[in-house]
């Protein structure tokens, strides 16, 4: 059985490794920044792995090097039979898993870590910050164990999910603020600083509301991040925010007061949980994690 594998040289887990590295970094250089050596091993390595299979694993782009399709095809059958092994050797030892979630920072920050004092007892997590459609990619190679997702970014059929929440945006002003301006957001969006996130399809919507001229908004603070959005918020009574409503659970009870935006509505979008369904087959605890997630969602 399999002898047209193990008659010959050439096939090794290092090896394979080595092609799952490249895949993951984007190329050799980059899979062994600034150490010429590895880059040397890591080419000798694919370049048994083509002798190995016939085929050509890589080619030369610009001055780099990249993966051809057979190559990325091989990289993800390699990957999940590694991931496979690493699982039972963690098992074996009664090791503590490691899931690896990707997701935007804003969908991390909201979702994720009001769950973290359930999660951490149970799980190691490794956090990457990445747009879905990253998220989606990495899922279907299996470099991602979990994704939080808009659930229009999901086109794959390979890919299953869950529903977390409904993001919303509204507008959330200190109460004495809102309330000398009888709580308008027409009125207030044109006379009070603001703070919210730069980008994204609301906040083209925002601008261009604003090119029309109903409102004339000072957007004093265009974060990277609703989150860093937020704490200048709490920081600064005089500056409203806009921010997904979500945001409700991170200002103190009582001190805001929370304005709805309904021109913004079309822009809502659902957030889910994603995974590759293959995934719960070679990492069980993929699947006691997501159990864990709901679990922990319901308590919030």
């Amino acid at each position: 059985m399999f002898e047209s594998l193990f008659d010959r040289n050439g096939l090794s887990l290092e090896r394979l490794r080595s092609l799952v590295e490249v895949d993951e970094a984007g190329g050799i250089a980059k899979a062994a920044p600034g150490d010429p050596v590895q880059q040397s091993k890591i080419s000798k390595n694919l370049s048994q792995l083509e002798t190995f299979f016939g085929t050509e694993l890589k080619r030369r782009k610009g001055k780099g090097i990249e993966l051809t399709g057979a190559g990325k095809r091989l990289a993800t059958m390699a990957r999940r039979q590694i991931l496979s092994l690493e699982t039972f050797a963690q098992e074996a030892r009664s090791e503590t898993q490691e899931i690896r979630i990707g997701g935007g920072q804003s969908a991390i920050e909201w979702s994720l870590l009001p769950r973290l004092p359930e999660m951490e007892k149970r799980f190691r997590l490794q956090l990457v910050s990445m747009r879905s459609q990253e998220v989606i990619r990495r899922l279907d190679d299996f470099s991602l164990d979990v994704g939080l997702v808009r659930k229009t970014a999901i086109q794959s059929k390979t890919i299953e999910f869950r529903q977390v929440a409904t993001i919303r945006y509204a507008l959330f002003v200190e109460r004495e603020v809102a309330a000398r301006h009888d709580c308008d957001p027409w009125k207030l969006l044109s006379s009070i600083p603001l703070a919210t996130s730069m980008g994204g399809e609301y906040r083209r919507r925002f601008d261009e509301l604003a090119e029309t001229g109903k409102i004339t908004p000072d957007i004093r603070f265009s974060c990277s991040s609703f989150r860093t959005a937020l704490e200048i918020v709490k920081q600064s009574a005089s500056v409203g925010g806009l921010l997904p409503d979500s945001a409700s659970h991170a200002l103190p009870p009582g001190d805001f007061t929370e304005i709805p935006l309904p021109f913004l509505q079309p822009y809502e979008r659902e957030l889910v949980l994603a995974w590759q369904k293959r995934i719960l087959d070679i990492r069980p605890a993929v699947g006691h994690f997501i159990a864990s997630f709901d679990k922990s969602g319901k308590r919030l």
